[in-house]
């Protein structure tokens, strides 16, 4: 998707895969699009994987089978549904590690490749209502009991993340919720 606004023209894989079915930039057209992008913003929050495959159809070119690519979805997380303790709900260890290695990685990217970073956001400040989902996925920091009033609780990501901001931390953290 950024190869015309980087360079002006579609990536070469791409124009090998479609062939004469994609459209071509004028030149004109490719000095109008090259460089116009004031800044990259990438949405990534599912366990989506993609691999490049061949067409084991062997049928006429499609849009869907163009890049050569399967997708597939991998849920590795627990039923949201299931009621968990308070102390176990607040016990987000996998978020936390995710976090850490996530940004251990975007850090290096920083460092090493002169990536240009210039913001980063997690999902979700609170457990919210998910417009597919409803309420029961818990995806934010802070632990809302729909029960007693809306009280808010941090989870083990939002402490992690108060004290990351100061200074990063190993995994695991030291800090634990309260088994109560």
């Amino acid at each position: 998707f950024m190869e015309p606004l980087i360079s002006g023209d579609y990536p070469k894989s791409m124009k090998a895969l479609v062939g004469c079915r994609l459209p071509k930039f004028t030149p004109q057209e490719s000095r109008m699009i090259k460089g116009t992008y004031d800044f990259i913003a990438l949405n990534y929050y599912t366990a989506n994987y993609a691999m490049n495959a061949p067409d084991p159809s062997h049928g006429k070119p499609h849009v869907a089978r163009d890049s050569q690519v399967i997708s597939l979805r991998i849920d590795q997380y627990d039923d949201p549904e299931s009621p968990l303790p308070l102390w176990e709900a607040l016990s987000d260890y996998k978020r936390v590690y995710y976090y850490n290695k996530h940004l251990s990685i975007l850090k290096t990217a920083i460092d090493k490749y002169d990536v240009k970073v210039k913001g980063y956001f997690t999902w979700s400040l609170l457990d919210n209502f998910e417009w597919n989902s409803g309420l029961p996925p818990r995806f934010g920091h802070f632990y809302v009991d729909y029960s007693d009033n809306f009280k808010r609780y941090p989870k083990l990501s939002a402490e992690w993340f108060k004290t990351h901001l100061r200074k990063p931390l190993p995994f695991p953290p030291s800090w634990t919720p309260d088994k109560k």
